[in-house]
């Protein structure tokens, strides 16, 4: 078998390379913006490119098995209506995790401690609650942004980007 095409040699010759690879491009898939761009439309397209899917996601090989899929999701996702929806594996998404598991963890050793050490000694007041309290308000927070992110159905095979089964 020969191969006479020079650019499937190079790409044969990289290991990490596939020969049906996707060409490596900015992946967004969205509309490319003018040099002479304002400050608003180039603020929206990084929110934009934030609430796609992205290959960095941990979860996104897993589910989506080659750039292929990957590109194709994005496509779906920017062209549906429901394009302000957040993708479950959208880095918006992961940084947001990673947050409430920071907080979680605060709250789990900060409320125990309150309620122990200051209750039993009678001296529990307010100003002790106070760092207690933005936490909830992040927690809040998070139960708004759940309402306006998708979620993988129990297969895995498919992700639901619609408001109303988010509501469910």
């Amino acid at each position: 078998m020969t191969i006479r095409d020079p650019n499937v040699l190079i790409k044969r010759g990289n290991l990490r390379a596939h020969v049906c690879d996707l060409p490596r491009t900015s992946g967004s898939n969205l509309p490319k913006l003018p040099p002479n761009a304002r400050f608003y439309s180039r603020w929206k397209r990084n929110l934009q490119k934030l609430v796609l899917v992205a290959t960095r996601h941990p979860l996104t090989r897993s589910v989506f098995r080659s750039q292929t899929a990957v590109a194709f999701e994005k496509k779906r996702h920017s062209k549906s209506s429901h394009r302000w929806m957040i993708h479950p594996f959208s880095m918006l998404r992961f940084y947001w995790d990673t947050i409430m598991t920071i907080i979680f963890l605060y709250i789990f050793v900060t409320v125990p401690h309150i309620m122990c050490f200051y209750r039993i000694g009678k001296s529990s007041s307010p100003e002790r609650w106070n760092i207690v309290y933005p936490t909830y308000a992040i927690c809040i927070i998070d139960i708004f942004l759940n309402f306006i992110t998708g979620f993988i159905s129990p297969d895995g095979h498919e992700i639901f980007l619609d408001t109303t089964l988010v509501a469910r």
